[in-house]
C-alpha cells in the first residue's frame, strides 16, 4: 500500500476493501506506519464538506490557503509523513488533501503533534462553555510551560446602507488569537493582564512581576508573550 492509504480508507473504501486491506504494511524501513495506524486518522461525517463556509461573508475559512506537506506524529508512535495539511480556522478542524479531494481529520485525540513546515500544532481538549472537545493550537514556546495559541474566526457583520449605497455588502472574516500557557495537563488562558498567569506561579509570581517590569514586556503582544514563558521555564 502506497502512503496516501489514508484518504482512500477515509474518502470511501467499502467494507471489503477494508478488511483485506486493514492489516497491510508498508514497505520495510518506511515511516508511513501500517493501514490501522493511519485509520486513527478517521475523517468527521457530519454531512458538510469540509470546505462548507458560512454564506455572504468574505475572506478565508484557513489559516492558509496553502496546503502545507507535513509530517504527523500519533500518541502511539506511529508516523504519517509527506502529508498535505491546512487548518480551518472557522470550523477548528485540521484538513488533509489527497487528489484533489479534501477530507477532515476526525480523530484529534490521537494525535499527539503536527509538524507543518516550520510550524508545530497540538491537539489538546478545552472546555467551551458546557463542552469539551479538542482544540489545535500552535506551539509558540516549550519547555516545562508551553506557549500555545489557538486561532478563531469573527465574523464581522456588513456595514451596507441601502439607501445611501455605501458601506460593505459582505461580512468579513476577521482571524484572531487566543493565547495559553500549558503545564503538565493545565491549559490556562492568558488574560491581558496576566493574572492567570501570576495566580498559576504563586510564590514565584512577584519574580515574574518584576522581570516583566524591568524589561517592559506586555502580556499584549504575541513576541513578548514567548520572553514571558521562555522566563517562566528559567525559574523552574
Amino acid at each position: 500500500m502506497n502512503k496516501f492509504g489514508l484518504a482512500l480508507f477515509c474518502a470511501a473504501a467499502t467494507t471489503s476493501l477494508f478488511s483485506s486491506h486493514a492489516q497491510a504494511q508498508v514497505k520495510a524501513g518506511s515511516n508511513y506506519g501500517s493501514f490501522s495506524d493511519r485509520s486513527q486518522l478517521l475523517p468527521r461525517n457530519d454531512g458538510t464538506s469540509p470546505s462548507e463556509m458560512v454564506a455572504d461573508v468574505e475572506g478565508s475559512q484557513y489559516l492558509s490557503d496553502a496546503w502545507t506537506t507535513s509530517r504527523i506524529t500519533m500518541n502511539n508512535g506511529s508516523i504519517i509523513d509527506s502529508i498535505d495539511l491546512r487548518l480551518n480556522v472557522y470550523k477548528n478542524e485540521m484538513h488533509y488533501r489527497e487528489k484533489g479531494v479534501e477530507y477532515t481529520i476526525g480523530a484529534p485525540k490521537n494525535i499527539k503533534e503536527i509538524a507543518m513546515g516550520s510550524r508545530k500544532f497540538v491537539s489538546y481538549p478545552l472546555k467551551a462553555e458546557d463542552a469539551i472537545s479538542f482544540s489545535y493550537f500552535e506551539v509558540l514556546a516549550e519547555g516545562n510551560t508551553s506557549l500555545l495559541v489557538q486561532y478563531y474566526i469573527k465574523v464581522i457583520d456588513p456595514t451596507y446602507n441601502n439607501p445611501l449605497d455605501y458601506g460593505v455588502k459582505k461580512g468579513q472574516i476577521n482571524l484572531c488569537e487566543r493565547y495559553f500557557i500549558k503545564t503538565g495537563s493545565t491549559i490556562i488562558e492568558i488574560d491581558k493582564k496576566g493574572k492567570s498567569i501570576f495566580d498559576s506561579l504563586r510564590d514565584k509570581g512577584d519574580l515574574l512581576k518584576k522581570h516583566i517590569k524591568a524589561e517592559d514586556l506586555s502580556f499584549k503582544k504575541k513576541e513578548d508573550l514567548v520572553k514571558i514563558v521562555t522566563y517562566i521555564n528559567s525559574m523552574n
